[in-house]
């Protein structure tokens, strides 16, 4: 095993699983990917992605709540998520 120093401040899991909507829930279908990659571009676009890492993660258990997402190191739980531009700005701060 090897073990390598992380190069990233914060990381931040958003659920962006997706299920047959007729079983359950899921983050996906409540926008959850694209707002991952609205956070994304806003990394880059402010030369800020080489300190923070935004990642697609499977179900994270809270579907039913909105989009779910884990910031790290913070150990933080967000829930009740929306693919808005005023969750998106909430979102952004975390990283400031």
């Amino acid at each position: 095993m090897k073990e390598l120093k992380n190069k990233y401040q914060k990381h931040m899991l958003i659920c962006t699983h997706k299920r047959d909507p007729k079983i359950k829930e899921c983050c996906f279908d409540k926008g959850a990917a694209e707002l991952r990659k609205q956070l994304k571009e806003k990394m880059k676009t402010e030369g800020l992605s080489h300190k923070y890492k935004v990642i697609a993660t499977s179900c994270l258990g809270h579907c039913e709540r909105g989009i779910a997402a884990y910031v790290y190191p913070d150990k933080s739980v967000y829930l009740e998520i929306k693919n808005t531009q005023e969750d998106l700005r909430l979102l952004n701060n975390l990283f400031d």
